[in-house]
């Protein structure tokens, strides 16, 4: 089976000083990442790409351009800059997988993968990818889902979430 799909909208609140890469995320097409196609059993076989390596390299450069502004040693903003080609490169795959049972989910319980990256000056990061997904009344296929994604570098921790949702229409 193949499945035909559009993003609705996408709306990023972020500070101001995110203002710009919130820009990107909102304006990041989800367009080559349709037709998805189904298996038998309702598992997402092949999908195209869910994130765009250019819309990746557009977020690292503006992410590059806000750290050459901070008031910092030139070896503090080198160790953003590692840390955040370091999440870059975790991040994208981890984050460009849906969930197998994105259009039939298996079950109600919320599904967790971490992946911890080693960053620069010591530090470790880590993302966490939290999924739940609700099916429809009395049906096998998907009414609502939620997929919150949890960045961390230290202490400092940021989220982002995405919500889908599927009806007729």
């Amino acid at each position: 089976m193949s499945i035909a799909g559009r993003q609705l909208s996408a709306n990023v609140e972020a500070p101001a000083a995110l203002a710009s890469l919130a820009r990107i995320e909102e304006n990041r097409s989800t367009d080559a990442m349709w037709p998805i196609l189904l298996s038998e059993n309702g598992l997402i076989a092949a999908a195209g790409t869910y994130t765009q390596e250019d819309d990746l390299e557009a977020a690292a450069r503006q992410a590059n351009s806000i750290i050459a502004k901070r008031k910092e040693s030139a070896d503090a903003k080198a160790v953003h800059r590692m840390n955040i080609a370091q999440l870059q490169k975790a991040g994208g795959a981890l984050l460009d997988t849906l969930p197998p049972d994105l259009f039939f989910p298996a079950g109600d319980e919320p599904r967790e993968m971490l992946r911890t990256v080693e960053m620069a000056g010591g530090q470790s990061g880590r993302f966490l990818v939290r999924y739940t997904a609700k099916r429809a009344p009395d049906k096998a296929w998907l009414s609502s889902a939620r997929r919150t994604i949890i960045t961390a570098i230290g202490d400092d921790e940021r989220e982002s979430s995405e919500s889908w949702s599927m009806s007729a229409f």
